[in-house]
């Protein structure tokens, strides 16, 4: 018995179509599946990240924060530079943190954080940081 993808959603505030702009638009991820109030979007294989609206759905503002980790430092910088000029808020230039990342916030269309980061380690995810 075990999992076999994880699915994640955040309440949107206004609807779909910016949350759909900004993660579709700007970020590029593919719809996997759309209904009438949801967006669910691939990450990878088996991971999907979701925006959902509708009758007692709603955004929390710095409730929730959602990470993509990509391959390199300079990718981190990339998106940086796609992110801002799309025109949406971040928390400044990628910066490197003592957990041994390279990383930056962007702020999504409902409030949300989203952290683009990359782990020096390429092993940081498979064991237990203490």
């Amino acid at each position: 018995m075990g999992f076999i993808s994880s699915l994640t959603f955040f309440c949107a505030k206004d609807g779909l179509a910016e949350s759909e702009r900004f993660y579709n638009g700007t970020l590029g991820l593919d719809v996997a599946f759309r209904t009438p109030t949801a967006v669910l979007f691939r990450v990878t294989d088996t991971s999907f990240f979701g925006i959902t609206a509708g009758p007692g759905r709603v955004a929390k503002e710095g409730a929730a924060i959602v990470d993509f980790v990509v391959e390199s430092a300079g990718e981190v910088h990339a998106w940086h530079k796609k992110i801002t000029d799309d025109g949406w808020e971040t928390d400044g230039p990628p910066k490197h943190a003592d957990l041994g990342a390279t990383l930056f916030f962007a702020t999504d269309p409902n409030g949300y954080l989203v952290e683009i980061l990359h782990f020096d380690d390429p092993e940081a995810l498979k064991r237990t940081i203490e």
